[in-house]
């Protein structure tokens, strides 16, 4: 009875406070606010809440005012949406200051509004995909309002789940007056596709070395390199005999010193030989035997060496 009596006393007040006595008709964006907000207030006192509803909205678009937005407020709570009446009360009284006689019964408002507007807090599971994207009541719900209280009327709301890949996931949700409920909601199942099978990822080998692509003239390079330095110390070797020979003994000179300068000679020229042989072998098996197409393979075994080349 109390609760009847000081909103019938909130009615006057604010039915007063926006429309001044006197008031002249006029083409003002105010005015024109003003004319549609006092045939929504009739309405209202007709019970033709849904009809002023509109009105209300449109004169708070034109010219925003607080009596006009506490009005709303009421319209809205008797259409049963007492979530959206919380949020216009706590607008319309913002700010003003302790002594407005509105701020009394809009303050009794939101404290009865408090105990019954239910909380709902929605969540996405751990494993939602980027992109996901949720809903209620076909109202996109901001990313930014996952995880906190929301107030909700009472009664059922329809979720819905809306993710890349999935099928959207609809959820009712059911809230009595007061609740509180915490929610983390479930994703669709997979759409499904065509079944391919994974191609097999085929491994590449690392580059071969140079050394590993050319194993039998690097080989016969090697000996060549051998033998070519076996030649030079032979050389020197015997250079340096014969010139002993030519400063220090007489004529004629021994007959066994002679034969070991030429057997030193002899072995020179095998080994020049030899290393000449090696470097074409290399170069000739380099140029026409190792390509990219041949497989050459070094191998050893307790008979000895082997190669074996295939093209």
């Amino acid at each position: 009875m109390l609760q009847r009596l000081l909103t019938s006393v909130l009615v006057v007040a604010l039915s007063w406070m926006a429309v001044p006595p006197g008031a002249a008709a006029a083409d003002t964006p105010a005015e024109a606010a003003d004319r549609m907000f006092q045939e929504a207030r009739e309405r209202m006192a007709r019970g033709d809440h849904r009809g002023a509803y509109p009105l209300f909205v449109e004169s708070q678009r034109v010219d925003p005012q607080r009596t006009t937005l506490m009005n709303l407020a009421m319209c809205e709570e008797q259409l049963g949406h007492p979530a959206a009446a919380l949020q216009h009360w706590r607008e319309g009284v913002s700010g003003l200051p302790a002594d407005d006689p509105r701020v009394p019964v809009a303050t009794a408002k939101i404290e009865e509004l408090e105990r019954t507007v239910p909380r709902l807090s929605l969540a996405l599971p751990p494993d939602a995909p980027p992109g996901t994207r949720l809903t209620i009541d076909d109202r996109e719900v901001p990313t930014e309002a996952l995880g906190r209280e929301m107030r909700v009327d009472p009664g059922p709301h329809e979720v819905v789940v809306l993710a890349p890949g999935r099928e959207s996931a609809k959820q009712t949700l059911a809230l009595a007056p007061g609740e509180t409920r915490a929610t983390v909601l479930a994703l669709g199942a997979p759409l499904a596709g065509p079944s391919v099978a994974p191609r097999p990822v085929r491994a590449e080998a690392p580059p071969a070395s140079w050394a590993s692509r050319h194993p039998s003239s690097l080989i016969a390079g090697g000996a060549a390199v051998v033998l070519a330095g076996v030649g030079a110390g032979l050389g020197v070797k015997t250079w340096q005999h014969y010139d002993d020979l030519a400063s220090n003994c007489t004529s004629p000179c021994p007959r066994d010193e002679i034969d070991a300068v030429e057997s030193e000679a002899l072995w020179t020229n095998i080994a020049f030989t030899g290393a000449a042989v090696a470097a074409v072998t290399a170069a000739s098996i380099y140029l026409f035997v190792e390509t990219d197409d041949a497989d050459v393979r070094v191998g050893a075994s307790p008979g000895g060496a082997r190669l074996v080349i295939h093209y």
